[in-house]
């Protein structure tokens, strides 16, 4: 049954209202709209996507399709192409977002050529190699301790041992040569030659001993030199302190090789994982330079203008409104005895513009109510499309006050039709 209402207030409202702004602040660089351009409404949950799938161009390159000109093109350029206006309302000064972004595409390209396009061969070459690796660093340990015992040995051997101390300050070096012939039996000995240097350049005596015996017929060739002088030597502290160094050198190599080669089974993993940070970075960019660019998330008329190019723009400061007047809100101020609720039917007949040759009828549906706090004064929402029942439209211009003295209001329950009780 229609419940009829008195009404105190009747006005039209957009569906949808945007007020647009950019995310980050700057300078208005470019604006590509203005009042009354109709605008359409640009997905960018499916550019974000893109970004996050990190296609790349044919030819397996490595190189990102979505840098800051192509996120121009899908923007600004392609729709012009197509003949139809582009989604863009206008863009800050970006270029050094834009050439950082850049960039970042052309190291990732690059990284992809020297490194990642050959993944499972790098992986394949690490893995049979870092066996063989390991064991030569553990051979090369094992040789410069047997160097250093065989040398000590020795040491011990040649040299009167008086305690791991030692000095010696002599060295002797002895040659001999076998030859096989011998046609002349002659034998030469030469004993204690002696050679004493002493002038301002050179401080100290040096003293030379050579003994050289020749023995022709037996081909045997004998010398043996011994040098004097200051170069004094420690050879048994020597050769340990050479081997702890060399054992302290394999040790780090050791340690190197393990961290580089214990991964080496899921090699290709840690590969993806660089790849997908890599990404990351470049997604971040990808971003911060689309924040740049104004874009409506709905459908609408631009109805106002807020800033113009030059202009200084902080983040979350409006730039454009845009408004939906599609689908209209009708906000009723009503006096109805008897429960209203959500679904129920807001039934208006009046005259357009008070023209007794343009009435209309609208039977929309109640989404919002609200008590006034009065006695049976309600506020009330209600949506309807805005054409007539022909489907034409716009019915309503936005922000249309219904005539209070050319007006009747009811009530109906939700699938109710009208039918005016007598």
């Amino acid at each position: 049954m229609a419940e009829p209402a008195k009404p105190l207030s009747l006005t039209v409202r957009p569906f949808q209202v945007s007020h647009l702004c950019f995310e980050v602040g700057g300078i208005l660089g470019g604006s590509f709209a203005e009042l009354g351009t109709k605008v359409s409404a640009f997905n960018l949950d499916n550019l974000y996507d893109a970004f996050r799938a990190a296609k790349t161009l044919s030819g397996n390159t490595g190189r990102l399709e979505l840098n800051s000109d192509s996120i121009d093109f899908l923007t600004k350029t392609k729709s012009k192409l197509e003949g139809t206006r582009p989604p863009a309302l206008a863009a800050l000064r970006a270029e050094p977002i834009k050439a950082a972004l850049n960039k970042a595409v052309i190291a990732r390209e690059n990284a992809f050529i020297t490194k990642y396009g050959k993944v499972t061969e790098i992986a394949s070459l690490l893995k049979a190699n870092a066996a063989v690796k390991s064991g030569r660093l553990a051979n090369l340990q094992l040789r410069s301790q047997q160097r250093c015992d065989t040398l000590l040995n020795e040491y011990t051997r040649s040299i009167p041992r008086r305690g791991l101390g030692d000095v010696v300050a002599s060295t002797t070096t002895h040659i001999f040569a076998f030859r096989h012939e011998a046609p002349i039996e002659t034998k030469t000995t030469v004993v204690n030659e002696k050679e004493t240097t002493s002038s301002a350049d050179h401080k100290g005596d040096v003293k030379k001993q050579l003994v050289k015996d020749i023995e022709s017929a037996g081909a045997i060739e004998r010398q043996t030199i011994e040098n004097f002088g200051y170069d004094f030597r420690m050879p048994f502290i020597e050769e340990d302190m050479r081997n702890d160094r060399d054992q302290n050198m394999m040790i780090d190599q050791i340690i190197s090789h393990f961290l580089q080669s214990h991964y080496l089974d899921r090699l290709e993993e840690v590969y993806k994982n660089e790849v997908a940070a890599m990404d990351a970075d470049i997604n971040q960019l990808q971003v911060a330079y689309l924040n740049t660019i104004l874009l409506s998330p709905i459908n609408g008329i631009v109805t106002g203008v807020y800033k113009n190019p030059g202009d200084v723009v902080s983040p979350g400061e409006p730039v454009f409104r845009v408004e939906n007047n599609d689908d209209l809100l009708i906000v009723a101020k009503v006096v109805c005895r008897g429960l209203i609720s959500i679904g129920s039917v807001l039934h208006v007949e009046s005259n357009l513009f008070g023209v007794p040759s343009l009435p209309v009828k609208i039977d929309a549906e109640i989404v919002a109510v609200r008590s006034e706090g009065e006695d049976d004064q309600w506020e009330v929402i209600a949506k309807h499309k805005n054409t007539d029942k022909a489907g034409k439209g716009p019915l309503f211009p936005l922000g249309y006050n219904f005539d209070y003295d050319n007006m009747q209001v009811f009530i109906l329950a939700a699938g109710e039709v009208f039918v005016l009780d007598s």
